[in-house]
């Protein structure tokens, strides 16, 4: 079965795909290796400030856009299902 048909059968109402895939697919040792590669990248580039500068830009950009989308989604689907009454 196909991660994505495996999401939608068994996820909760207020669990996206990464946090459903983090929290209950993911085993203890595969978080330990997702873990350790990004502590490794973290180290990699750290020291150079104009690396570090340019990711926290994306990272928050990223963050951003994504709470957008999925707000936007539970607002549309509130509005979808309140006027299909």
């Amino acid at each position: 079965m196909s991660l994505l048909k495996e999401y939608k059968k068994n996820k909760e109402n207020h669990e996206d795909l990464l946090e459903w895939l983090l929290v209950r697919k993911l085993s203890t040792r595969g978080k330990l290796v997702l873990f350790s590669f990004l502590w490794i990248l973290f180290l990699k580039f750290a020291y150079n400030v104009r690396v570090m500068v340019f990711f926290f830009e994306f990272v928050f950009i990223a963050v951003t856009l994504y709470f957008m989308a999925t707000g936007g989604y539970r607002m549309a689907k509130k509005w979808y299902s309140s006027k299909r009454k």
